[in-house]
Formats: C-alpha cells, structure tokens, sequence
C-alpha cells in the first residue's frame, strides 16, 4: 500500500504536533484522516517499543512466540489448503517444480563426479 504522505509531511506532521495542533486539525490541512495522522504519530514508537519489549524477554519466551506463531501459520495454510482448490493447485505445482529442480540438481552433482 503506498503511502499518503511522504517522509517530508510526516516530519512536518511531527512538528505541527509538537506546537499543539489537534490532530482533527493536521488532518484537515493534509486532507487524510484523523487516524492516518495518528498512526504515522505513533509508527516510530510502536517500533522502538515491541524492539525493547522482545529484547527483554527470555530465550525460552522467544523460541515459544516463535514456535506459536509457525504453527498459527502451518494451520493457516493447511486449511486453506483443504478450503480452496486454486490454492492447492499451486501448491501441487510449486512442490512438483521444487522436486524436479532438486533431482535436476542431485543428477548434475553426480554426474559432476562428486559422488
């Protein structure tokens, strides 16, 4: 998604803010919404925040998140998988191609003399 503003309006959005300025009002002069104003506000802070907050936790909690949030992946494309038909078709494709080029691979190692 492109954005609406660009870096320059953003830092002038920041200065704005800084002087007082609503944000209904930084949004009218911008013409985006409230929200957008909002968000690009707070973009560098959520960022600098989830870094010092996955910083401080343990090794044992981040193989946890890790491990959660592949599965949540897994299960997501497993039942897409099952749903929809296109998917599983490209699915098919993607692994037949993958399996093909591996054995192309295996074969020109081989015949290369490595094995």
């Amino acid at each position: 998604m492109e954005n609406k503003l660009t870096k320059e309006q953003i830092q002038e959005i920041k200065n704005i803010r800084e002087n007082g300025e609503s944000l209904r009002e930084i949004a009218l002069k911008f013409k985006v919404s409230p929200t957008t104003i909002r968000y690009h506000l707070n973009k560098e802070n959520l960022k600098k925040n989830y870094k010092k907050w996955y910083n401080s936790l343990s090794k044992e909690k981040k193989k946890e998140i890790f491990k959660t949030n592949n599965q949540v992946a897994r299960d997501y494309r497993r039942n897409r998988y099952h749903s929809d038909e296109e998917y599983r078709k490209k699915c098919i494709e993607a692994s037949t191609n993958w399996r093909k080029n591996k054995s192309n691979s295996i074969a020109e190692v081989v015949k290369g003399g490595k094995y």
